[in-house]
């Protein structure tokens, strides 16, 4: 009788995996650097190729990257100091984090600032505080982030980044951080209890996290020792999951307390000790999921993170050397053209670009116009139903709960509207992108493949799944309608009966109507502003990409017949080294995921 045996396992070393992406890397670089190569790509592309294979050999040997961002004030710090065990950054009631911190592994508790020319100046603890850390940076020259030591065991091959509020990413620090979130290899996204997912930190998951598909992402929902009781905190997480499910599906949520978690390592007093049991276990799961996703596979995330990223380079240059070649097949008079039409912001290509552009804003404001009247309707019925029933209720309650029951009943029939309209909204954004990249097609033939497009409209599909309302709402005065209604019933005189209180009602509510559909035309005023930026963002992207092209075809055609004749038979090689590549890491790939 045959007997069946379990197929075996096959292992392999992370550091002959490590090698194994290393030779792929160090192909490429030695192959691009060759006469031939160099030249038809010219030094623009063939540097930055160089340059950012470079970037990734360098990364393969950094510590695993995790991340922890969020706005201000959400107890970023806080939540490090539990990590780590020990008061490694600063926090206060204030936002404290000025810099960017990177927390790594050392024998010893150290503090220095690292400057962009590589110099490093020592640092204490206390100077650390903001009041003491932006007297001392105004002194130096240009700080890049601060290196901070410290003994834990925990830290070990790892780099703890604390970064500033997301609320000033387009700001002071908006070219570090999104540079860290391009390296990182793993983020904690931090929200708080008392302000969750605001207008910025919404945007900055649509701009910055959803475009780098992190292979991990934590969501975490600080401070919950500030809920009185475990069902009303149960209550705030699962409203925040349902929101962050909506742009990361199936993603792990995770509700703590920094403040907590650190006054129990130090054995202080307990935030909130009638929780303090919850808070505990709540904390541990948090800390084993990290341990079990991150600290026990890190070496195979950190690995993973690095191959998509070369794959995704190698499409860019794919796409550039297609750029290149279609180009190659233009007349002298029809690359002089195509590049003046990328220069020229008054051509006919940035006017067709505009075109759409005001075609899908026009598209937005029908929608809001449709909006408008649906909401008209809706407050016909609540003129009529709402407010006629009001005498039945006594006239306290009624000055207690009516003007809070309009307001949710409003927002929610607003909700209900932009739901409802988003497919629209996304249909109307890609109509628009389609055709302008369609516009920019034509420059070089195929500048932009189909892929690409594909790709770029999943993205915006995922943006608007997102709650749009919550998206925008502090960026209008929406919420100013229910302060008009309470500002106008608390000028009431004296002690009116229900009936009188009903009037004023009434007598409010044209005003009120006003104000309501005014605040939806600013509402899709703003979804369009939003979108428009979206397609700015790619079309000067795309148009930067064909003009290096077409300025490089230009130059080589220049050379004449034979020099055309030899750049088109080695950018045919290039593309065959690609191609080489993307096989190469797709064996390389199967064997990390073999390992995982």
């Amino acid at each position: 009788m045959m007997t069946i045996t379990e197929p075996k396992i096959i292992r392999y070393e992370i550091k002959d995996l490590e090698q194994e992406l290393q030779a792929i890397l160090t192909n490429l670089v030695q192959q691009i650097q060759t006469d031939n190569i160099n030249q038809a790509l010219g030094n623009q592309l063939s540097s930055k190729i160089i340059t950012e294979l470079n970037e990734t050999s360098t990364r393969l040997q950094e510590n695993f990257s995790l991340v922890v961002v969020g706005d201000f004030k959400r107890g970023k710090s806080t939540l490090i100091n539990a990590l780590v065990g020990s008061e490694v950054v600063t926090t206060n009631v204030t936002p404290e984090t000025v810099t960017i911190n990177y927390i790594e592994h050392g024998t010893e508790n150290k503090i220095e600032a690292v400057l962009e020319d590589g110099g490093k100046v020592d640092l204490t603890s206390e100077e650390l505080y903001a009041e003491k850390l932006e007297p001392i940076l105004n002194q130096l020259p240009s700080v890049k982030h601060l290196k901070i030591q410290s003994p834990t065991e925990w830290l070990q091959g790892i780099s703890l980044i604390d970064t500033p509020g997301t609320g000033d990413i387009f700001q002071r620090f908006d070219r570090d951080v999104h540079a860290i979130l391009e390296r990182a290899d793993a983020v904690i996204f931090t929200i708080s209890a008392l302000s969750p997912l605001s207008l910025s930190e919404q945007n900055f998951l649509r701009v910055s996290l959803l475009p780098q598909d992190f292979p991990k992402v934590f969501f975490v929902v600080n401070m919950l020792d500030l809920p009185r009781t475990e069902s009303e905190a149960t209550r705030l997480l699962k409203s925040i999951k349902v929101k962050i499910n909506r742009l990361f599906p199936q993603a792990q949520v995770f509700g703590i307390s920094g403040r907590d978690e650190f006054c129990r390592l130090q054995d202080l007093p307990r935030p909130n000790p009638q929780r303090a049991a919850d808070l505990e276990t709540d904390f541990a799961q948090f800390r084993k999921s990290i341990d079990d996703s991150i600290l026990l596979n890190r070496d195979v995330i950190h690995l993973s993170r690095l191959a998509s990223q070369v794959n995704q380079h190698l499409h860019r240059w794919e796409s550039q050397v297609f750029q290149l070649r279609n180009g190659m097949q233009f007349s002298q008079a029809e690359l002089v053209q195509a590049i003046a039409l990328c220069e020229d912001q008054s051509s006919q290509l940035y006017a067709q670009i505009k075109q759409h552009q005001q075609e899908m804003a026009g598209e937005i404001e029908q929608l809001a116009s449709e909006t408008q009247g649906w909401l008209d309707s809706f407050l016909d019925r609540f003129e009529v139903e709402a407010i006629e029933s009001l005498a039945q209720y006594q006239l306290e309650d009624v000055r207690r709960h009516y003007p809070f029951f309009f307001a949710d009943s409003l927002h929610q029939a607003i909700v209900t509207c932009l739901e409802l309209h988003a497919p629209k909204i996304v249909a109307s954004l890609e109509r628009a992108s389609t055709n302008i990249l369609q516009n920019l097609q034509s420059l070089t033939q195929n500048s932009v493949d189909k892929s690409e497009l594909a790709q770029y409209s999943s993205a915006e599909q995922k943006w608007t799944n997102l709650d749009t309302l919550q998206a925008i709402s502090g960026a209008t005065p929406f919420n100013a309608i229910a302060d008009i209604l309470l500002d106008r019933l608390k000028k009431s005189d004296g002690n009116p009966k229900v009936l009188d209180y009903q009037q004023q009602i009434k007598n409010s509510f044209p005003q009120l109507r006003t104000s309501i559909l005014e605040q939806i035309k600013i509402i899709y005023q703003d979804i369009a502003s939003q979108l428009e930026v979206e397609i700015e963002h790619l079309y000067q992207s795309e148009i930067e990409s064909s003009l290096s092209a077409l300025q490089q075809a230009q130059d080589l055609s220049n050379q004449g017949e034979q020099q055309v004749t030899q750049t088109n038979q080695t950018l045919g090689e290039i593309l065959a080294l690609f191609s080489q590549s993307h096989d190469q890491l797709k064996g390389w790939q199967l064997k990390l995921w073999n390992e995982e």
